[in-house]
């Protein structure tokens, strides 16, 4: 399957899906053993967000996997926030029937006097 007819598919499972970066990767270079992360830290100057989200197309069907997430959030202004918590490798939803798999990534970096920063990038494994 070509990167034109996944991106179609997924669009509608993502806005904005044109401003992503596309990286395509072979089946092999998925990492099984990782975590998807989850990223909050606010402090006086600036705020951080991380978010990634796990999708993978079964029988021409396109799913969106849960798994738990990596997940930090930090706040180090006025009442201190610190907590961390494991996650769960994407791999314990995978069973090999998938067609193909794509992690989303969103970051946005917030700053008082700018400048503000965005990414998304979206892999692709197949």
């Amino acid at each position: 399957m070509d990167t034109k007819q996944i991106r179609e598919m997924l669009s509608q499972r993502l806005e904005f899906l044109n401003e992503y970066a596309i990286e395509e990767r072979g089946r092999r270079e998925l990492d099984r053993d990782r975590n998807l992360n989850d990223i909050e830290v606010h402090g006086v100057t600036g705020q951080q967000r991380l978010n990634e989200r796990l999708f993978v197309c079964r029988g021409g069907k396109v799913e969106e996997l849960s798994p738990k997430r990596h997940t930090i959030r930090r706040k180090t202004y006025g009442e201190i926030v610190n907590s961390e918590e494991q996650g769960d490798p994407i791999g314990s939803l995978l069973d090999n029937s998938e067609d193909w798999i794509a992690i989303a990534r969103t970051a946005f970096v917030t700053q008082p006097k700018g400048p503000h920063g965005s990414e998304r990038r979206l892999e692709i494994y197949q």
